[in-house]
């Protein structure tokens, strides 16, 4: 049986793996981001949103 999980996003149920996938859209999107415009304020937002989501999931695998 999946790990279902609340998501960060209005209480939509989403498992540990679309987690990570999530974790993985963000960081790349930072890191072009980041390559285009060191000094870009979006990079600010990504992150928090990318340090949500890195909680989000370790506390989804530490309940199991």
């Amino acid at each position: 049986m999946e790990n279902w999980v609340n998501s960060l996003n209005g209480g939509v149920t989403i498992n540990i793996h679309d987690l990570e996938e999530q974790v993985e859209l963000l960081r790349k999107a930072m890191q072009e981001l980041y390559l285009e415009n060191p000094q870009d304020p979006r990079l600010v937002r990504i992150s928090q949103s990318l340090d949500e989501l890195l909680n989000e999931l370790d506390r989804q695998r530490q309940t199991g």
